[in-house]
């Protein structure tokens, strides 16, 4: 197996694992609250109709799920993307626990931080960009009874139709 493929197989079991023993929202792991720029960003947009929301790497919803009640009474969508089946089937149970079916969960592509910068800003030409932030994350977690550290880029992308 070579070392990408291993990495995802060792991402994949520890995120299964994770997925398995807490509950959405439960204190004590990542899971229990969304991100609070995340929601500071939904709150700019509470007097928007018709809102639109990507999540890409959305796991099992802890950032869509309070997004979609949100925008529920406004008949906002969000579309939820992510790279393990089993966290789009968990967001799919969670969506539904929670009264929230106006997600749409779809697969993860994985690209680089500087190409996903780039389609986003194709797709979005003649929008306004109100928000591009990149943030560097790494987290220490226990694998196989070794530490590691994971590392990704965390990208918000807001624009908004002129």
């Amino acid at each position: 197996m070579d070392r990408i493929t291993n990495i995802r197989v060792e991402e994949k079991k520890y995120h299964d694992q994770c997925y398995d023993t807490y509950d959405l929202f439960e204190p004590g792991s990542w899971l229990h609250k969304p991100v609070t720029t995340v929601i500071n960003l939904i709150n700019q947009y509470k007097d928007q109709e018709y809102i639109s929301i990507l999540d890409l790497g959305a796991g099992v919803g802890r950032n869509s799920i309070p997004i979609a009640e949100s925008i529920k009474p406004r008949n906002g969508k969000v579309v939820c993307v992510d790279l393990l089946e089993s966290a789009i089937a968990k967001l799919m149970s969670y969506s539904q626990q929670f009264g929230v079916e106006e997600l749409d969960p779809m697969f993860e592509v994985n690209l680089s931080t500087e190409r996903m910068i780039e389609l986003l800003k194709r797709q979005f030409a003649g929008w306004e960009i109100e928000q591009l932030i990149v943030k560097s994350l790494a987290f220490e977690i226990n694998r196989n009874g070794q530490p590691v550290k994971l590392t990704s880029d965390c990208i918000t992308f807001v624009a908004k139709k002129s």
